[in-house]
């Protein structure tokens, strides 16, 4: 089962005091400074501050990506006082597992790298990949937003100068954290930004972060939301805070096999990459205030969870990241053959490992998997993280022959498959129409590393939710706004269409979490 991952702040910590020392926040072409101080609000502050005058507060629920984002965005446009509820003891939610990195066209890195890219492209590729049935408005503002979303995510001091070219993309866009040049393993991409963000948070004059504090619903007023009810600590007992505005940011239900069951009966029983946390706490309360939803159906099977060979019928995985395809890896049944092209849309790879996958376990429920194996030429582009091999993901062969016998096929079906996949690689096209090939096996080689590990197809994300416009403001199912409320991130629906592209998953949370931040702003200061 997987674990929040609470142990690996720590070590984060080593390096977050770099970030904290460049101090300096900016976006764009534009110098913002916030600069820092607020302990983190008690249960005592709450009752304070839910006693006073609330016009012109902002309220934050959710603290992942989408929330954070909000919640920067509104003070930068000068809302004096920023409320942040997260449910968890920590902010980060699903944010802070993402590791595949984020997608953006037209951005310093790729103009460094002589990528030639645009945001049309992009735009078109989104749109292509959500079967042509995502919100074109939607898609074109995440799509024109992107360049200014890295420049976001960088002031909190990351270095998104890596890029690789995921499965649907017409061009290498999605940025990730640069190798350190010192050596040191490369820390999980959305770990490390979620750790940047709250220690900012954390040190944010007007901006008070409340954890453990689970929002029960909106409060309403003659149609328009006017603030929240919650509960600290877990207990019964609720309290009520008045806000200009209301931003709604608290993931998906991917982990919720109630509202599974309501929209996607088919698909509850699979296993889930999401926490414990992506229960629909938002969505169920937007929707009793009168939200519209859209494209409740439309829910992403990722390819890749990874199978813990200890406990292989979990029904919660540790999210095997696109990146492993990415990078080179590639996709084999159970005679070690391939049957897809990896860099594929997320649904076709998925369809195809549950058409021709295996199961490992005898268990009535057991998922159909496939092997996923990495040559040694991959770890340039995405060094495997010491963590997947510590938990018993990944398997590190010194040979094709131990490879073979780790995933127990024949090591002469193994060696004919790779070394026909050399040939592809060499060619630049194979049977399955893969064109890009990132790294090759060198499987003439006697003695060539090679990574194994058994994934399994599971949910991801929920690309259905909400409607929202292009200012974030949520909308009836007849498409009128409810005032003072916002809504971003996984919690909305539209934006991707039936199938989401790897990496716009996070670009989406920083677009529309942005733009909730500084249109609720602009609403406060009309009440001011």
């Amino acid at each position: 089962r997987f674990e929040p991952p609470t142990f690996m702040w720590k070590s984060a910590a080593i390096v977050g005091f770099l970030a904290v020392a460049i101090g300096v926040f900016f976006i764009s072409s534009k110098d913002i400074s916030i600069s820092s101080s607020s302990d983190q609000v008690e249960k005592d502050d709450a009752s304070m501050l839910s006693k006073s005058a609330g016009a012109s507060r902002v309220v934050v629920v959710g603290g992942g990506l989408a929330g954070l984002s909000a919640a920067f965005e509104s003070l930068r446009n000068g809302v004096k006082e920023v409320v942040l509820f997260d449910k968890e003891k920590r902010t980060g939610g699903n944010s802070a597992k993402a590791s595949s990195g984020m997608n953006a066209a037209e951005t310093r890195a790729q103009k460094e790298q002589h990528i030639d890219d645009t945001w049309q492209l992009f735009d078109a590729d989104t749109f292509k990949a959500g079967h042509d049935a995502g919100d074109r408005k939607l898609v074109e503002v995440m799509s024109k937003e992107s360049a200014a979303a890295v420049d976001f995510l960088e002031s909190f001091g990351l270095n998104l100068s890596a890029i690789v070219q995921g499965g649907g993309h017409s061009k290498p866009r999605t940025h990730r954290i640069a190798p350190p040049a010192d050596g040191r393993p490369l820390k999980n991409f959305g770990l490390e930004l979620m750790f940047l963000m709250a220690q900012k948070a954390e040190s944010t004059p007007g901006l008070k972060v409340m954890t453990r504090a689970t929002v029960k619903s909106l409060l309403k007023e003659g149609g328009a939301v006017v603030g929240v009810e919650y509960a600290m600590d877990g207990t019964e007992a609720t309290d009520k805070m008045e806000a200009g505005a209301t931003v709604v940011a608290t993931g998906g239900f991917g982990a919720e096999r109630k509202l599974l069951r309501e929209f996607v009966p088919h698909l509850s029983n699979l296993p889930t990459t999401n926490g414990p946390f992506a229960t629909g706490d938002g969505l169920s309360m937007l929707r009793e205030a009168g939200a519209g939803l859209t494209m409740m159906d439309a829910v992403q099977i990722h390819p890749s969870g990874f199978i813990d060979p200890s406990d292989p019928d979990a029904r919660v995985k540790w999210l095997a990241p696109e990146a492993l395809r990415a990078a080179g890896g590639v996709l084999l049944n159970q005679q070690g053959n391939r049957f897809v092209n990896e860099l594929s849309y997320r649904d076709v790879v998925a369809n195809s490992i549950l058409e021709n996958g295996f199961k490992v376990s005898s268990a009535e429920n057991a998922s159909q998997c496939a092997h996923l194996v990495l040559p040694e030429g991959s770890q340039p582009i995405f060094p495997i993280p010491p963590i997947y091999i510590k938990r018993g993901y990944v398997k590190v062969a010194k040979s094709i022959g131990e490879a073979a016998d780790h995933m127990g096929i024949d090591a002469s079906t193994l060696q004919k498959t790779l070394s026909e996949y050399d040939t592809a690689v060499e060619k630049g096209k194979d049977e399955f129409g893969k064109t890009v090939f990132p790294s090759k096996f060198n499987a003439e080689k006697e003695n060539t590393s090679i990574f194994v590990m058994t994934i399994t197809p599971s949910i991801h994300y929920t690309m259905g939710g909400v409607k929202i416009d292009t200012s974030a403001r949520v909308l009836t199912e007849g498409d009128d706004v409810i005032p003072g409320v916002f809504a971003a991130g996984e919690v909305t629906g539209g934006i991707h269409g039936r199938n989401r592209l790897v990496g716009n998953g996070l670009l989406d949370n920083v677009v529309f979490g942005r733009i909730a931040g500084k249109v609720a702003a602009e609403q406060v200061a009309k009440k001011e």
